[in-house]
């Protein structure tokens, strides 16, 4: 396997997956954060120190990126397509049927 074709496997339908990246992410984070579960005094505080989290996670950068997390979060944002609205009965009628 060549390294053009080791970094094109497995991407799918023109490389539309979250493989690593996104997924990893998730991970990392609560790994980071929230394991162990933080001890904490009231109920509101484990609010606080998730916005003290978001405000340090918003400022870091990956990889030499010239432009931070949330930098790129505001940018990305309103880049995708809203859902497409199909208006359907998501139920099915089954007639003759002994539903008791």
């Amino acid at each position: 396997m060549t390294a053009s074709t080791r970094s094109t496997a497995g991407r799918g339908v023109e490389g539309a997956h979250e493989k690593g990246g996104v997924e990893h992410e998730g991970g990392r984070y609560l790994r980071s954060h929230l394991v162990p579960v933080p001890e904490v005094d009231t109920p509101a505080d484990p609010n606080v120190r998730i916005e003290q989290i978001e405000a340090a996670e918003d400022a870091r950068h990956i990889d030499n990126r010239p432009t931070s997390v949330g930098l790129d979060f505001e940018y990305e944002a309103p880049l995708p397509a809203p859902l497409p609205f199909e208006d359907f009965d998501i139920g099915q009628l089954v007639e003759g049927a002994d539903l008791r």
